[in-house]
């Protein structure tokens, strides 16, 4: 059986949203380094959502967890113990 988990950082999915909207927010901004064309700044502007998306990825930590169910041979032990400690 497999199912995809999370680890957020600081274990604390709060934290992650903060973060997440910090980075969000920080999209707003736009370099002032002069004109540039509008298809050009819809592709600068799609990289920079997609570098944010994926560093809210790599905050959340996402895991796959796979459980293997294995059977195992059932055994029965006896121990015997003849020590002087055990005698007392």
């Amino acid at each position: 059986m497999s199912r995809p988990g999370f680890e957020p950082v600081f274990d604390s999915y709060l934290a992650v949203a903060v973060l997440a909207l910090a980075l969000l927010a920080l999209l707003a901004l736009r370099p002032q380094f002069g004109s540039l064309t509008r298809r050009r700044r819809t592709i600068l502007t799609g990289l920079r959502l997609a570098i944010v998306l994926l560093a809210i990825a790599a905050l959340l930590r996402p895991t796959w967890i796979t459980t293997v169910r294995t059977p195992r041979p059932s055994v029965f032990l006896v121990l015997l113990d003849t020590s002087r400690s055990m005698n007392l």
